[in-house]
């Protein structure tokens, strides 16, 4: 049993890996219409020097830019509260400065 079956949430838990490596706004998470999505965990590494910003779709930021040395990564491990949580109807969005590969994998919830 791993920490995340011990964190109450209100729907299953699903998973998605991503690799994107285009500069502006990529789609880690696709909106769900009607629906919020709760971000609980995120881990990500970059091939190359990069800076990084979470959007809660095309408009919203969820952060501000962070910089990533080549190599360099992040782990937003899952707690009682989700990371992020995105608008209805909104995608999940990994905004990037360079066309460097970034990898890894979210875990979220659909909002019933």
């Amino acid at each position: 049993m791993g920490f995340m079956d011990q964190i109450c949430v209100t729907g299953p838990v699903l998973t998605l890996s991503f690799s994107v490596s285009t500069i502006g706004d990529n789609i880690i998470v696709p909106a769900v219409a009607g629906k919020k999505l709760e971000i609980y965990r995120i881990i990500l590494q970059s091939t190359g020097a990069q800076n990084m910003a979470f959007k809660d779709g095309a408009a919203i930021s969820l952060t501000g830019v962070m910089d990533f040395a080549a190599l360099s990564g992040i782990v937003l491990d899952p707690t009682s509260l989700p990371w992020f949580e995105i608008s209805a109807g909104n995608d999940f969005i990994l905004n990037l400065s360079a066309n460097t590969k970034v990898s890894g994998k979210v875990d979220y919830i659909v909002q019933r």
